[in-house]
């Protein structure tokens, strides 16, 4: 019997961009996306504004660095603009971290938990580019603050973009 995959869909795009106000209006203007919320997170050194958009079942992040030492900024410089991480959306985080492991895929970050959303984040591949995003939701549909300072936070300490 083969066994059921705990993955369930993508559960958002991240998309770093130079501009997010240019970026922002595009997605809203031309294709029809609602802004959901926007946010300024600050770490030690640096800082990123982000903001979310949803069209239907579509969710996308589209975030800015603040400062040239920004791992946003930093990602933008180094890949240009585009896709930053695509989030999976799971239904056992554990499991899930577990099974990457067993893989071969090596995180950047630890578990990033609060109430309804559990986050981890995987390393960039050096051959795709990609940075993975592993995502268990429950009951909650948006974003905690503290998850995406923790994960900033983390990223910054480790020089990761």
């Amino acid at each position: 019997m083969k066994k059921q995959s705990n993955f369930i869909g993508i559960d958002h795009l991240a998309i770093a961009v130079p501009d997010i106000n240019m970026a922002v209006n595009w997605l809203r203007d031309i294709l029809g996306f609602n802004v959901e919320e926007t946010r300024e997170t600050q770490g030690k050194h640096s800082g990123m504004k982000s903001a979310v958009l949803r069209l239907g079942p579509i969710t996308l992040v589209v975030t800015e660095g603040i400062g040239e030492t920004s791992q946003t900024s930093q990602y933008v410089k180094k890949y240009g603009p585009g896709i930053q991480h695509i989030a999976f959306g799971v239904r056992n985080i554990e499991s899930a971290i577990e099974d990457a492991r067993l893989r071969g895929l090596k995180f950047s970050s630890d578990l990033i938990a609060s109430d309804g959303l559990s986050q981890i984040f995987s390393l960039r591949d050096g051959s795709t580019g990609m940075m993975i995003e592993l995502i268990e939701r429950n009951n909650f549909n948006g974003f905690r603050d503290e998850n995406v300072q923790k994960l900033f936070d983390t990223l910054e300490s480790k020089d990761i973009c």
